[in-house]
């Protein structure tokens, strides 16, 4: 917690949650032929989908998170122009409102 009562998130890369996506895939029929079928599945989320999640959290909740920093450095795995994201928020501590929490 730093002097403000603020605290940090530090995502770690390729780890920004997931999110619903509907998916096509290939399914062969009797005849042999190929069809195809949809589903709903979960799919990593990028960098950009995890920040819009937090700006709806703050409209929909009234958080107080912010977008401390963006942080982007070479790496071994396959990134986005071979590079690492990480994205840092930070967000105040509140007490709650009688909802299981003490103090």
């Amino acid at each position: 917690m730093d002097e403000l009562g603020r605290v940090g998130k530090l995502t770690i890369p390729t780890k920004f949650s997931l999110i619903p996506k509907v998916l096509t895939h290939g399914v062969p029929n009797l005849r042999g032929e190929l069809g195809t079928r949809k589903a709903i599945e979960f799919v990593h989320a990028t960098p950009l989908e995890y920040l819009g999640r937090w700006i709806a959290a703050n409209e929909v909740f009234g958080d107080d998170v912010k977008l401390t920093a963006v942080v982007q450095w070479p790496s071994g795995q396959s990134q986005q122009n071979g590079c690492a994201t990480v994205l840092l928020f930070s967000y105040g501590l509140r007490k709650g409102s009688g909802h299981g929490m003490s103090g």
